[in-house]
């Protein structure tokens, strides 16, 4: 995505929102309000004109980092990405310069791939101006000197005032378009609104052989503090089939997400009647649209700030609450960005943790039927005790089920969990789906080499159910050891 935010806060504000709703990967921001001190994945230009943005769990990682005056720039895998600004009042021979000095960083990097984008205040009829002037004649060089292509589409204003629009923000690249990488569905996002004058443009960039873009991330957890707890009582009650969590709308007026994105739909359409108007050079009618479109603004401003006040708030009563849910995962971020894993060691790190054995066959045949040989059945106390004593908080297993489901499941649906659990000790056998785990690596220090093996400490995550039936086993051992004193003393 590309974007110039024309120093205002609102349109800042909303261009964060906006990155999460289009689940973007990568932003070229220009002209911002302020940088984000505690962002590491934020590149701002030595003028802090411009930034690059790596966003969120969708952005790849970032190898390489820099910048100059009027240009920041990042490094994925074997693409190179440049967000740029230059400023409209200057001479030629200072743009030239500007553009200089952009030829010799891009060129640092010239056997990669590259994309460049942003704000440069230029027009040439290359990327559908109806003009050309010096500036884009100077870009137009700069350009063709370093193999670039316009991707470009339309003739949709990317800037637009009341008295003025024209095409001032432009997209370059130089893929490796034999080995399928290329810049796919360029468009103006007319239906978006950015309270800049400029309009965001998104594009994806498609896959090649060694980067990947706007990869969305789509997580499969369960966010168990946002749980409608009577709404999964009632489902489990009345309908187990269907375990599906609710929305997790929040339904506070105001302050909903609903309510300030149906704000920023009528700003949008408040600045398009008052533009209209200005064009038809009606001067009743520009004085009334040009204050509906000012109040309607400051409506969206002030939903914002309290949106904002509302958040902080509930961040605060979180912290004595549950001071390692949200609260600890802000001050994370803030502190810094955690350890990126190695790409394409995944497998060698867990062969390496977990090395093959030798099938062992515990098999000894199957025991003659015998009346004392029989397993007592699990009782409902039982496994009301068992499931009460499950860890609260604990990561998921595969099937990412927090044991509070499990420990609902248990309270709402009692029979159905107590007749598997039954039948697996009548048939003798544990479930193999139990015994898989989710293997999550933890790595020992920032000091410790990201490739080796070592610098990793394994953590292995099973179902809750399992975690559930292998309670009662154990119950019954400790019970049954306990009975026939058969544990030795220290």
């Amino acid at each position: 995505m590309q974007i110039n935010l024309n120093h205002c806060w609102a349109a800042q504000q909303l261009f964060r929102q906006t990155v999460l709703d289009q689940s973007i990967g990568v932003v070229l921001v220009s002209e911002q309000l302020r940088n984000p001190t505690e962002d590491v994945n934020w590149v701002s230009s030595d003028d802090n004109k411009c930034a690059v943005v790596a966003v969120g769990h969708s952005a790849p990682p970032i190898e390489d980092r820099g910048s100059g005056t009027g240009f920041a720039w990042i490094k994925l895998g074997s693409l190179v990405i440049y967000s740029c600004y230059y400023i409209p009042n200057c001479s030629a021979a200072e743009f030239d310069y500007y553009f200089g000095r952009l030829d010799d960083s891009i060129r640092v990097n010239r056997d990669c791939q590259v994309v460049v984008g942003g704000d440069l205040n230029a027009h040439s009829a290359m990327w559908s101006c109806p003009r050309d002037d010096a500036r884009g004649v100077l870009l137009m060089d700069f350009v063709i000197s370093l193999d670039l292509m316009s991707c470009n589409f339309g003739s949709t204003p990317t800037y637009v005032r009341y008295n003025a629009q024209s095409i001032v923000d432009v997209t370059f690249a130089r893929l490796e378009l034999e080995l399928g990488a290329e810049i796919r569905n360029w468009r103006v996002r007319s239906d978006l609104n950015s309270e800049s004058d400029h309009r965001y443009i998104t594009y994806e960039l498609a896959r090649g052989p060694q980067f990947e873009l706007n990869v969305s991330h789509v997580s499969r957890g369960w966010a168990v503090r946002k749980l409608d707890w009577t709404e999964l009582r009632t489902r489990l009650t009345n309908a187990p089939q269907e375990l599906t969590l609710p929305d997790g709308a929040d339904p506070d007026g105001w302050c909903s997400q609903q309510y300030l994105a149906a704000l920023r739909r009528s700003s949008c359409m408040a600045r398009k009647r008052y533009q209209r108007a200005v064009r038809r050079n009606d001067g009743h009618g520009r004085a009334r649209e040009r204050e509906a479109y000012s109040t309607a603004r400051r409506e969206l401003r002030r939903a914002i700030r309290l949106a904002q006040v509302e958040s902080w708030k509930k961040l605060c009563i979180l912290v004595d609450e549950d001071p390692w849910g949200l609260p600890y995962r802000v001050v994370m971020k803030k502190l810094g960005a955690r350890t990126r894993f190695p790409e394409g060691r995944e497998l060698a790190i867990a062969t390496a943790l977990f090395p093959s054995r030798p099938e062992v066959t515990w098999s000894v045949g199957v025991a003659p039927a015998h009346p004392a040989l029989q397993a007592e059945l699990f009782s409902m106390d039982e496994l009301a005790l068992m499931a009460s004593r499950l860890p609260r908080g604990k990561a998921p297993g595969p099937d990412y089920i927090p044991h509070e489901v499990v420990a609902e499941l248990a309270r709402a649906r009692p029979a159905m969990l107590l007749d598997l659990f039954n039948k697996c000790i009548v048939m003798g056998i544990f479930p193999i789906r139990w015994k898989v785990a989710r293997l999550v690596l933890l790595n020992k220090g920032n000091n410790k080499p990201q490739a080796e093996p070592s610098s990793y400490r394994p953590l292995s995550l099973l179902d809750g159910v399992g975690k559930l039936f292998e309670r009662l086993i154990l119950c019954r051992l400790n019970a049954h050891l306990d009975a026939n004193d058969s544990l030795s003393n220290p």
